[in-house]
């Protein structure tokens, strides 16, 4: 993770997103799950062109994207718990460790995303984003796919990748890992 959000966990968000949710705070108390927590940082944006009130998040470390639908500040927190559950549990991470991510992921407080290398990330999942909403409607297709596209963040460049490096002790291998090739033995 860059040194620059290593301080402080939070929800950074676009300017299109802060204006919308910086009046709300999370439940206090929330992030008292946040021990074992191997997630976040996030930057999140309010999709321009995509879905009206789509969210795409990226995980700072990884880049590992989440989407989900905005309704409404209050529920903010909820629908990316749920979005990040849904996202790990297709990756086969365990449900103990999906509880201890999704619970603190719900308490994370909201800043102001500055980083201009986030927002051209957001910007790039975006992009991948409305490429797949033309082919598929489900939101959950959409964001297993986002992770499956290349990033310039070594050492994995596929979010994917990072997540099963990340989760490696709680999650179940690829479907192309155990496969061996016709050299190996």
């Amino acid at each position: 993770m860059p040194p620059q959000h290593q301080s402080v966990c939070s929800i950074m968000c676009s300017e299109r997103l802060w204006r919308v949710v910086r009046r709300h705070t999370p439940c206090s108390g929330s992030r008292r799950d946040a021990a074992g927590c191997r997630l976040g940082p996030w930057a999140a944006s309010l999709s321009k062109d995509s879905e009206p009130n789509l969210v795409l998040a990226i995980d700072v470390g990884t880049y590992f994207a989440v989407a989900f639908q905005f309704r409404d500040e209050a529920g903010f927190h909820e629908a990316f718990g749920d979005a990040l559950g849904a996202a790990l549990e297709d990756l086969g991470v365990s449900s103990e460790q999906i509880s201890i991510d999704v619970a603190a992921v719900t308490g994370l407080p909201f800043a102001r995303l500055s980083d201009a290398t986030l927002r051209e990330a957001l910007n790039t999942v975006e992009f991948a984003c409305g490429i797949e909403l033309a082919y598929h409607a489900d939101l959950r297709v959409v964001q297993r796919r986002l992770n499956e596209f290349p990033h310039p963040l070594p050492p994995d460049f596929v979010p994917e990748a990072a997540i099963r490096r990340l989760f490696a002790g709680s999650c179940i291998p690829s479907p192309t890992s155990s496969v061996k090739g016709p050299l190996e033995m």
